[in-house]
């Protein structure tokens, strides 16, 4: 089995600040390191890997935008427009994409937006050879109706060629030898308890392969000894002056152990966690690269 950061399609969800974003970078520049041709793909209302790569604004055309890593912005009325080309006859489409109320219909239409994201990701996969092809995905509530969507329909009845859509597109996630979807989440008990909750009915509904939850903002454990040195140190020369820097050590070495401990009860539970060492200061180029090198060489 291909392990799941290694795979040729990989999506990220999770709750809004957990690091999304931070993860499809640096993912993406950890293979283009090793030789290989990463795409990031966002979500065309995302829009922040720019920002977080240092580089010009990502439209819906593949480019390079650093060396050896692509990228492209996934705008839903593209992707929508284009899943009516493949669907329909040329003459056909050609005439319906020139009637302004037809477009305004397809881009504002129910769970259309969401058959043509899928459509879209499913042929970077079947026409490219980009490998691996990493999503930025959306915040778990939209996470949860996209890949909902297939059970919502059949329940209504849908059938045919919207069906048969459906199924190829959503199915590329359901091949655990080519997908995996990873779960962003913050060493937080709240958070951790939704990542469960997500990860559950993710499963359950057998149509996802999932990979790891990746556990964002977590000390390292040479972070955690330092500050355990400091502090007992601190301790036994304290006076008044040293209180609050004291106070401070503690909380810092309370938080590692709580984050380590949330990470052990994900292990139990079996949904593969990985602690990504908080950043001090900026996010750069070198400190995505870092944190992409350590997940490769943690799952390798």
């Amino acid at each position: 089995m291909i392990a799941p950061l290694e795979r040729r399609l990989q999506l990220i969800t999770g709750k809004g600040g957990t690091g999304k974003t931070t993860l499809t970078a640096a993912l993406g520049l950890a293979h283009a390191a090793r030789g290989k041709r990463p795409l990031l793909v966002e979500l065309g209302h995302r829009a922040s890997l720019a920002r977080v790569l240092g580089v010009p604004a990502i439209d819906h055309e593949i480019r390079e935008v650093l060396p050896g890593v692509h990228a492209t912005n996934l705008q839903v009325h593209h992707a929508t427009h284009a899943l009516v080309r493949r669907a329909l006859p040329a003459r056909v489409t050609a005439r319906l994409l020139r009637s302004a109320p037809i477009r305004t219909f397809l881009d504002a239409a129910p769970g259309v937006g969401e058959v043509a994201t899928l459509d879209r990701i499913r042929s970077f996969v079947d026409e490219t050879d980009f490998d691996p092809i990493i999503v930025d995905g959306d915040a778990t509530g939209h996470t949860r109706m996209l890949f909902a969507l297939h059970g919502v329909l059949a329940g209504l009845g849908v059938g045919g060629p919207i069906a048969g859509l459906l199924d190829r597109a959503s199915g590329i996630f359901a091949d655990a030898g080519v997908a995996a979807v990873h779960l962003a989440a913050l060493p937080t008990s709240l958070a951790i308890e939704e990542t469960v909750e997500l990860w559950t009915e993710i499963r359950a509904g057998e149509r996802v392969a999932l990979g790891h939850v990746l556990l964002d903002r977590v000390e390292g454990r040479e972070a955690r000894d330092l500050a355990t040195s400091v502090l007992e140190a601190a301790e036994r020369d304290a006076d008044a002056r040293m209180a609050s820097a004291i106070a401070l050590l503690r909380v810092d070495r309370e938080r590692w152990e709580r984050a380590h401990v949330l990470r052990d009860r994900l292990a139990k539970r079996g949904m593969s966690p990985r602690a990504i060492d908080e950043i001090d200061g900026v996010v750069d180029l070198s400190s995505l690269r870092r944190i992409g090198r350590d997940l490769l060489e943690d799952a390798s």
